[in-house]
């Protein structure tokens, strides 16, 4: 099987992409199947600096939920891939630090050249106060399948904005309607 797309002609002599299709390697469809991929929130797309972005993919990686994740400088500028001396790398996470643009998690820098990674908001403060009932779950998920949503991103986003509204005390009165309310706003990516 070939990967491959089609065209339509849309007016005289423009076209418009129809289909694609996308042919993914083993490596990735075993990941997919054995729910060892995880999401990516939608403020990554937003982080400008590309050293901010792979912290932010070594840091959901590695720290998860866990309540903190820390490794040593050397070996994380290892595994960002950074060829900067390691003086320069130190200056750029200091910055990448102040600016603390980094969605879900913070990152600190002990003196030690130790880099510690923190959610900012650990699950056991989100899930006491706001719970999502089941129907409202599986209806979610069909709406987020059926938008080519990422069902779990759509529920995290969902829950934080939530939890930041009832941090103002302005909680859902229903949190099954209002989730669901929230996912048919979301725009279809299909």
């Amino acid at each position: 099987m070939k990967s491959g797309s089609g065209f339509v002609m849309k007016g005289e002599g423009t076209w418009r992409l129809d289909y694609c299709e996308v042919i993914l390697s083993d490596w990735v469809m075993r990941a997919i199947e054995g729910d060892e991929v995880v999401t990516i929130s939608n403020d990554y797309f937003r982080l400008r600096r590309p050293l901010e972005r792979r912290l932010y993919e070594i840091g959901r990686k590695h720290c998860g939920g866990q309540p903190k994740w820390q490794i040593g400088l050397p070996k994380l500028q290892e595994k960002t891939g950074s060829n900067a001396p390691l003086k320069k790398f130190r200056l750029n996470l200091r910055q990448i630090i102040a600016d603390d643009h980094t969605p879900f998690y913070r990152i600190e820098l002990t003196g030690d050249d130790l880099v510690i990674f923190r959610p900012r908001n650990t699950k056991t403060q989100i899930a006491p106060t706001i719970t999502l009932p089941d129907w409202a779950e599986e209806k979610a998920r069909a709406m987020a399948r059926e938008k080519g949503r990422d069902y779990h991103a759509l529920r995290a986003d969902w829950l934080a904005f939530a939890q930041a509204e009832s941090a103002k005390g302005n909680p859902p009165k229903n949190a099954g309607a209002a989730f669901l309310a929230y996912c048919g706003k979301q725009d279809s990516l299909r």
